[in-house]
């Protein structure tokens, strides 16, 4: 009801918000009620509780243009007033709404670009900035040249994690920016920490963007690979996912037995099989046989789901040449 919701300040409506996004309820009108509320309170509101409006709309996915653009115009009335983190955390959120308004950008970036600010940014939230404006599309020179110099003097501190790495990395190959001496240190410095927190994603990521340009990483690559065939790492990878960590595995190495054993397992069993797409069937397959890996019953599998209507239809001629030369060369 709007008056009960007139009694709410902005911390419980943001909290109503997420709790709606956690629940998966998103009721239009709802939201739009919500909305309306904060929108009337936005000239009152302090930049952290504009970061908390920002994340909390985003996590539910609204999509309502006049409203981000009034929660835009106040992020750049208080840009003075934010710190490093929350300039990353406001920027994240709109890379999260796909909502490129190039205002808040210009306004973020030049925030960012202070030295007092600048030098208070650890590499995770540096990279969250950078991953954000690579999401949207937003080639802004400036902030690439000032956030690799700052991830640069943080590469081979504690601080570095490997989420930071492998969002500063796709990030730099979505602007196509190659730093192989920044991307070697900071591999390097990793290589020799706990990657208890690697998720599906950052290995994901991060072979993709080290493989697109041609940056080898072998030992950390191997401690990667340790890590993902793991049981649970293995229960949460996707077909795509898959995919194209063997692809940047058998383009750049190393060869990792165990990789390949535990990857092809969880690649054939039904419930990840059945997603398998042309493009990324190739990559498994063209994997296999750049290692000389037999593995006759992964190959079966992928045959048997190539020759599935949907999926035969979208080969292109990259992928039928992929799988081609893997079968024959393979003698299958």
């Amino acid at each position: 009801q709007p008056q009960v919701l007139s009694t709410l300040n902005c911390g419980d409506l943001c909290n109503l918000v997420r709790s709606f996004a956690s629940l998966g309820v998103k009721n239009e009108y709802v939201l739009d009620t919500i909305a309306t509320r904060v929108a009337q309170a936005l000239n009152e509101m302090a930049a952290a509780e504009l970061v908390q409006v920002c994340g909390a709309f985003a996590k539910i996915e609204y999509e309502n243009e006049g409203f981000i653009n009034a929660v835009a115009d106040r992020c750049i009335g208080v840009a003075e007033d934010l710190s490093g983190d929350q300039v990353a955390a406001i920027c994240t959120a709109f890379a999260d709404m796909t909502h490129r308004h190039r205002a808040l950008l210009a306004s973020m970036s030049s925030r960012a670009q202070r030295p007092e600010v600048l030098r208070a940014l650890a590499p995770e939230p540096a990279a969250a900035l950078l991953e954000a404006f690579a999401a949207l599309g937003h080639n802004d020179k400036g902030l690439i040249k000032a956030v690799i110099q700052q991830f640069r003097a943080h590469a081979t501190e504690p601080t570095l994690t490997i989420s930071a790495l492998s969002r500063l990395a796709w990030a730099l190959a979505e602007f196509k920016v190659t730093d192989k001496a920044l991307m070697k240190q900071a591999t390097q410095a990793l290589s020799t920490t706990d990657l208890a927190d690697l998720t599906p994603e950052n290995m994901h990521r991060l072979c993709w963007a080290l493989s697109t340009q041609q940056i080898k990483a072998h030992a950390l690559f191997k401690r990667m690979a340790d890590r993902a065939i793991e049981p649970e790492f293995l229960r949460c990878l996707t077909a795509k996912q898959l995919a194209d960590v063997l692809w940047s595995y058998g383009t750049l190495g190393p060869r990792h037995d165990g990789l390949l054993v535990h990857f092809a397992d969880h690649a054939t069993s039904p419930q990840i099989l059945s997603t398998f797409q042309a493009n990324d069937l190739a990559h498994v397959v063209w994997t296999y046989a750049t290692f000389a890996h037999e593995h006759h019953l992964l190959m079966a599998a992928m045959a048997q789901r190539a020759l599935d209507p949907a999926v035969l239809a979208t080969f292109d001629e990259d992928s039928v040449a992929m799988v081609f030369w893997a079968y024959t060369s393979l003698g299958i």
